[in-house]
């Protein structure tokens, strides 16, 4: 797979969104969307209700609230603590299948290297915008989603070096945030 041609996309400084083209029925890409057992298999292992105003939890990740929803169209998970941002899963139905769309707004105070400490490697919480921005490790950990999705559905192999897509996202945001941003990685290689 061109991972190049399927790089995150900025809607704003803390809003990226993923996107494929799935050749799948609306049903079969709604259930592994929006079950417990379909987001464990591609995602993360989920404790969750469906409706709407329910509690979620990502095991290992984070928790919330499910704010919108409406089945075989759209899913988000609101975040709470440190995160305070969202999740959104969409999905349009088209001649060629689902057009699937993954996006994740930061909180406004997200700061990586709260999150990860100082024993992170610099590749993974390059954050070039500052608090409130993406970092390269999580942009590179919702392409890999995104591309677990599409293997699993469409049988298209797709086998990224978490390393190849931490350097291509820490490329992507400093592009986007004009280089290195706050320079706390400027010895980091790409």
């Amino acid at each position: 797979m061109d991972t190049a041609s399927n790089i995150g996309e900025f809607l704003t400084d803390n809003t990226m969104v993923w996107r494929r083209q799935l050749d799948v029925a609306p049903e079969r890409l709604w259930n592994t969307i929006a079950t417990k057992h379909g987001l464990a298999l591609w995602f993360m292992p989920t404790e969750l209700e469906i409706e709407q105003g329910a509690r979620f939890a990502f095991v290992g990740g984070w928790e919330g609230t499910i704010s919108d929803l409406s089945p075989l169209r759209h899913r988000q998970f609101d975040v709470d603590g440190k995160i305070r941002g969202c999740l959104r899963f969409e999905m349009i139905t088209n001649e060629a299948g689902c057009l699937f769309s993954l996006t994740d707004r930061m909180g406004d105070d997200v700061d990586s290297k709260e999150i990860f400490g100082p024993d992170a490697t610099a590749r993974r919480i390059h954050q070039p915008g500052g608090r409130g921005t993406h970092w390269s490790g999580v942009a590179a950990g919702y392409h890999a989603f995104i591309d677990s999705l599409q293997s699993l559905l469409t049988g298209i192999k797709s086998d990224p070096n978490d390393d190849e897509m931490c350097r291509t996202y820490k490329r992507v945001l400093g592009d986007r945030f004009g280089g290195l941003g706050d320079g706390s990685d400027s010895q980091t290689s790409v």
